[in-house]
């Protein structure tokens, strides 16, 4: 049984004593699945890349045929990414939070975008240029394993939604699309699971 609000998600930088935990750059980083198992001196050497950019809601990072130059690491609040159909309906991508990464296509070829994203709620995100990256990727390798594994995961989610789309009901996908969130961003609650994002 789930139950939405459309209250922002809690930030990954609380605790369980509600206390924030230091608001810097370093500290965001290594939350990131890019950095994820990176030393702490690898991060150091590279957070002067990133370039820390506050949102507002409704804020519209990019849209489809937009030059693609940067990619984001998630701080703070919600990034809904959509692709545009020929008939001007949006179909949601994914609902990314804290930790997340997007944009990462351009890292590996000069391409324009083919989503938008959008901040649905205020919003702290990084931004790198993406030859930075590229730069990274090659001098780290640990870096580029976490990409990679981005990448798949990304791979086999676009491959659930279309088995969906070609074999379940529009109720059966609408549950499925439930289960999914709930499991990432999801919190346990006494008659259920709590989504509290907001949903269209």
């Amino acid at each position: 049984r789930f139950r939405a609000m459309q209250t922002p998600r809690r930030s990954s930088s609380d605790s369980a004593t509600g206390t924030a935990a230091p608001e810097n750059k370093v500290w965001y980083l290594k939350h990131s699945r890019l950095f994820e198992c990176a030393s702490d001196e690898t991060i150091a050497y590279c957070e002067h890349l990133f370039v820390q950019q506050a949102c507002t809601k409704g804020n519209i990072l990019f849209q489809a045929g937009d030059a693609a130059n940067f990619v984001y690491p998630v701080k703070r609040g919600m990034v809904r990414i959509t692709r545009r159909t020929s008939d001007d309906k949006d179909i949601l991508i994914a609902i990314l939070g804290p930790g997340s990464l997007f944009g990462e296509e351009v890292v590996f070829s000069n391409v324009e975008r083919t989503t938008i994203a959008v901040c649905t709620t205020e919003s702290l995100l990084c931004m790198a240029r993406a030859e930075h990256v590229y730069g990274l990727l090659t001098r780290f390798p640990q870096l580029a394993v976490n990409v990679a594994k981005y990448l798949h995961e990304q791979r086999d989610n676009a491959l659930a939604i279309a088995e969906d789309l070609a074999f379940l009901t529009v109720p059966q996908r609408l549950l499925r699309q439930f289960d999914r969130l709930a499991h990432e961003y999801g919190k346990a609650v006494s008659d259920g699971v709590l989504l509290d994002i907001r949903l269209t």
